[in-house]
């Protein structure tokens, strides 16, 4: 037999072949390459018996060669080893000489192809005993980045790092390429501020960060939502370094502007990539038209699909989605609709996503039966209803007032096979609370714990607001002291539900207690806050405490969202202050918050209760203009401006229109019809008569 390379375990000398006969018959009387090895060539040794010795000199690949060759010729040099390493673990070679001679993108491919199969342990033995024997790679760093990939995708950044310890010396820290992969691995793992710090210790030894470090170290700042603010550091840094930003890193800072919600600086950035003549990825127009959509403009997220499709990009169905997020945010259904048969139109499927939203948007805009229909659509063609779509429906039926609803959808939820989570749990204590019906809130509460649920912040407020809608503060300080003992510190929505009972209830001194004590334990007041605060003093009559409160909220750096723009609104609005409502409209458009329904909304009921019921139409008109959807709330508002109005006969029309437009009218609605219908029938019997009473002193509205 040949013998090759003499590999010693536990003192047992096993003679392992150089070349493997692996890939065609070996001969009987030694081992041998194939006769002609594409790209290299080969020279022969003699060895202590006599026999000869083959390898490959050093590698040049063929610009034809194939790489299933190449891998099978690396395969063939390397594995042997592999195999002795896979079966031993540690191994001692008596002849290292004979691996010498193998090229390093041989080493390479096969610590590649130990970490792909997950054999990163077999890797880490291998490039250790590649270490030991300095001369066998002409360069380390190749080989160690790709083992750190390896470690750092299972989630071993610790090893990783004990690794490239081998790498370091008094002289010289760790090379570029083993760096950057240390800097990915800590990134990848949600390590973003370990990344960070390696980024300035290759700074502190003379290592200039290039374009892949920062990129890295910039995906790494974003998937862990660290502070925009730190990203832009990092762009800032590149520029003093005077590094030529790529479409790759201006992508990447695209990405972390719009997670980072700045969806101006995310256009900033995609100005510069395009003046500088790169192309913007897919992620990049998803990331602008989630961004932009959150914010609200929806003409900038259509005019940023048209551009992604011009650009070449097939949009799939999670870019639609994106932009059905878009219009359903903001009520527009009919551009919604139209999304959906566009998904249609280009041959895909509307998945859980897209039903989700459609669900979410009816449900919110009060349109039950529409909510329901697609609820039953999406059971007939096989997408099955997520924890979620459940939740949002429960939502629906409890927010109009039916809780059975709420409770019914848990038990089919469960009879699906879906195990209620601790937000549905939320869901029915919250149902149960805002119908007065405590006990069955506590009672629910209660399971939670015995069916090993965990119950959050969330949880507690609920409870806490159930006692408050009873009537039951007395339970509250109770409350407040256990949700502590069980971990759970109260958070600003805590004291936005107790500052909304108590300024409810006239009881402003000890709303200021509760303030004080907000912000003794550091807890900063939110937009809910200062809405809450708006919206106590508006009903109050307050409105000099209320416009305090809101320019308290701008000098306080909280940017007045449009939640706070409504509340302003709908205090003058219930005192039929129609000038200083419309007011409030101007400003809120001033600041970039485009018209939304609630707002609208609050428009028609200030007119409405002033008996402008021309001028209310006037904004029902320009709501439609504007393509965004009325709900049952603007149908309700409009008959009570025609009714207070004494247009008694255009309340069947109304009412025939909100039908017809798939608002499902509620009791509210029905009984302004029947008082309209009633006044009207008694003019036309005694035409001269005046009615003693309007319709709306029976109703409050």
């Amino acid at each position: 037999m040949a013998s090759g390379a003499l590999i010693c375990f536990a003192g047992t000398l096993t003679p392992i072949p150089i070349i493997s006969s692996c890939l065609r018959p070996r001969a009987a009387s030694a081992t041998a390459l194939p006769a002609a090895a594409p790209g290299g060539d080969t020279s022969s040794s003699v060895n202590s018996d006599g026999s000869k010795r083959f390898f490959v000199k050093k590698w040049t690949r063929p610009v034809e060669s194939s790489p299933d060759r190449e891998a099978a010729i690396a395969w063939v040099n390397v594995g042997p080893l592999i195999k002795q390493l896979e079966e031993n673990g540690n191994v001692q070679l008596k002849n290292a000489g004979s691996f010498q001679n193998i090229p390093d993108w041989q080493w390479r491919f096969a610590l590649k192809r130990l970490c792909e199969t997950r054999k990163t342990d077999i890797a880490c033995r291998l490039l250790r005993w590649l270490h030991s024997e300095n001369n066998f790679l002409e360069s380390y760093d190749i080989s160690f980045s790709i083992v750190v990939n390896g470690l750092s995708k299972e989630g071993r950044v610790k090893d990783a790092f004990q690794l490239v310890e081998l790498l370091e010396t008094d002289e010289q820290w760790l090379p570029m390429a083993t760096c950057n992969a240390l800097i990915e691995a800590c990134a990848r793992n949600g390590l973003a501020e370990k990344s960070l710090e390696l980024l300035n210790r290759m700074r502190q030894h003379g290592l200039q960060p290039d374009n892949v470090t920062y990129s890295v170290v910039i995906q790494g700042c974003t998937k862990a939502k660290l502070d925009l603010g730190t990203i832009l550091k990092i762009y800032e840094d590149m520029k003093t370094e005077k590094l030529e930003v790529d479409g790759k890193l201006y992508n990447d800072l695209i990405v972390a502007c719009a997670i980072g919600c700045d969806a101006d600086r995310a256009f900033f950035f995609m100005e510069k990539l395009q003046a500088g003549g790169f192309e913007p990825e897919m992620k990049a127009f998803m990331a602008l038209i989630q961004v932009l959509g959150q914010c609200g403009r929806t003409s900038e997220v259509e005019a940023i699909f048209e551009e992604m499709k011009v650009c070449g990009f097939v949009p799939n169905v999670r870019a639609y989605n994106a932009l059905l997020a878009a219009f359903t945010r903001k009520g527009l259904m009919r551009q919604a609709e139209q999304v959906v048969q566009a998904i249609k139109m280009a041959g895909l499927n509307l998945n859980e996503r897209s039903y989700g939203l459609l669900i979410d948007a009816y449900a919110r805009a009060g349109r039950l039966e529409q909510a329901m229909c697609i609820f039953e659509s999406m059971k007939v063609v096989g997408v099955k209803p997520n924890a979620f779509i459940y939740s949002r429906l429960m939502s629906m039926f409890r927010d109009t007032g039916q809780w059975e609803g709420s409770i019914q959808m848990m038990r089919e939820m469960q009879e699906e096979g879906i195990t209620p989570n601790k937000h549905v749990y939320n869901i029915i204590i919250d149902t149960y609370g805002k119908n007065g019906q405590l006990e069955a809130a506590l009672r629910v509460f209660e399971n939670m714990k015995a069916e090993d649920v965990p119950r959050d912040v969330v949880t507690w407020n609920s409870l806490i607001e159930a006692c408050c809608k009873a009537e039951r503060f007395t339970q509250v300080p109770a409350l407040y002291k256990r949700m502590q003992e069980d971990g759970h510190l109260p958070s600003a929505h805590t004291f936005n539900i107790i500052i909304n009972h108590l300024g409810s209830h006239g009881d402003w001194e000890t709303v200021e207690d509760f303030l004080q004590e907000m912000q003794s334990m550091g807890i900063v007041k939110n937009e809910v806050t200062y809405t809450t605060l708006v919206d106590l003093y508006g009903r109050s009559g307050r409105f000099q405490d209320a416009v305090r409160c809101f320019e308290s909220m701008q000098a306080g750096g909280v940017k007045p969202n449009s939640a706070v723009f409504c509340a302003l609104a709908n205090a003058y609005a219930q005192q039929g202050m129609c000038e200083q409502a419309v007011n409030v409209f101007r400003d809120m458009e001033k600041v970039g918050i485009e018209p939304n329904l609630t707002m609208l909304n609050l428009l028609i009921n200030a007119f409405s209760v002033a008996g402008k019921y021309l001028e209310a139409f006037a904004v029902f008109d320009y709501m439609r203009e504007v393509e965004i959807s009325p709900d049952v709330v603007t149908y309700t508002t409009l008959m009570k401006a025609l009714i207070k109005g004494r247009r008694f006969e255009k309340v069947p029309e109304l009412f025939d229109e909100m039908v017809s437009s798939g608002c499902k009218p509620d009791e509210m609605a029905r009984d302004m019809l029947r008082s309209a219908v009633r006044f009207t029938e008694e003019r036309q019997r005694n035409p001269d008569s005046t009615p003693t009473a309007s319709p709306l002193e029976y109703w409050k509205v």
